[in-house]
């Protein structure tokens, strides 16, 4: 059995009746009361539980993919870099330190060569022609 009781003389009843709402809610007495309402058949029952866990089943698959698409996206993101030190590019770099960066030149398109012109006899290209009219 729930029972509240005031906690001094002062505490107004909305107060205790907030108190004592959330102490029924804990203990599951009003769960146990709709379930009571009706009848349950143990075959619907069965049906239920089974469809309960199957719910919890996808939802668990869902999380773990969840992680795991998380973790993926993570693990593929490139890290920021440190900013370098700005050095005086005038001064030749000591020994232990870069040479400042700089951008690498493009070359210019190649020249694709041009096929050698092919000479074709006229005897051949007719025997050609009659090869594959037929």
């Amino acid at each position: 059995m729930t029972e509240v009781r005031p906690r001094d003389n002062s505490e107004s009843i909305d107060s205790m009746l907030k108190r004592f709402s959330k102490l029924i809610e804990a203990s599951g007495i009003i769960q146990e009361v709709k379930a009571r309402q009706a009848y349950v058949k143990p075959s619907e029952q069965r049906r239920k539980d089974i469809a309960a866990g199957k719910s919890r089943i996808r939802k668990q698959q869902r999380k773990m993919q969840q992680q795991i698409d998380f973790e993926n996206e993570n693990k593929f993101r490139p890290r920021r870099q440190p900013p370098r030190p700005q050095s005086n590019s005038s001064q030749p770099p000591q020994d232990g330190q870069r040479k400042p960066y700089s951008a690498p030149q493009q070359r210019p398109p190649e020249k694709k060569p041009t096929p050698a012109p092919v000479s074709v006899s006229q005897e051949s290209l007719k025997s050609l022609q009659e090869k594959f009219s037929k």
